[in-house]
């Protein structure tokens, strides 16, 4: 994760650098490469729209405010399509890679865990172009962990030496357990789920790709207790 964060820092300061190719690249290469180079330099924003998607739906969930249509409403069909297929494409891709459907999902968990740390490489960037980073070096180990290759062998995601990036993760997981809970006993009491549904499943789904953040915070507990 660390190493991720350096990147991203470098690559959002190149995109607002004078060499951006939101500048630069069109005048120097061909529109699709540029476009690329686009989406790749302003990547760490996913972090934003993960936070957003990770707080915002879940409060308006427990104040029954609704912020998808309800699922009886023609316009629900239209999110659920644009989720749909864009699952089913991502699944395809990686069978068409000789992947697996648990890679498909290990691969959604680890977007989400790189969008959402990726506010740390927002941050460090803007520190950098308002000159209040220190230049320094931050090695990251590279000896070969028993432990940890024991883990990535069981497909078991591994969060050792990385605590600090995992505080937004851990704050996330937190408010969708008690907008999971708090919604169902909301939902059981008030009998609106069809305006809840879409917040209902979208709380659920968070929590489910989210299995090996708790896990690991048990695992750690476990070991330090």
């Amino acid at each position: 994760m660390l190493q991720l964060v350096k990147w991203l820092s470098e690559l959002l300061l190149l995109g607002i650098s004078k060499y951006s190719p939101f500048t630069h690249g069109f005048s120097t290469m061909p529109i699709m490469h540029a476009f690329t180079y686009c989406f790749i330099t302003m990547s760490s924003l996913y972090a934003v729209v993960f936070i957003l998607y990770g707080i915002v739906p879940q409060v308006c969930l427990l104040k029954g405010i609704s912020v998808f249509p309800k699922v009886t409403d023609p316009w629900f069909a239209v999110f659920a399509f644009v989720y749909v297929s864009t699952q089913v494409q991502h699944l395809v891709e990686v069978l068409s890679g000789e992947g697996s459907v648990a890679m498909w999902w290990d691969e959604q968990r680890i977007w989400i865990l790189k969008s959402v740390t990726s506010i740390f490489a927002i941050v460090d960037a803007v520190k950098k172009r308002l000159g209040l980073n220190k230049v320094k070096f931050t090695l990251s180990n590279k000896a070969i962990d028993k432990e940890k290759v024991k883990k990535y062998e069981e497909g078991r995601f591994d969060f050792q030496g990385a605590a600090v990036f995992m505080a937004p993760l851990v704050v996330l997981l937190i408010i969708n357990i008690v907008g999971f809970f708090g919604g169902i006993w909301r939902v059981l009491h008030v009998k609106d789920f069809e305006e809840m549904f879409g917040q209902l499943f979208l709380v659920t789904y968070v929590m489910v790709l989210s299995y090996p953040i708790l896990e690991a915070i048990l695992t750690m507990k476990s070991k330090s207790g």
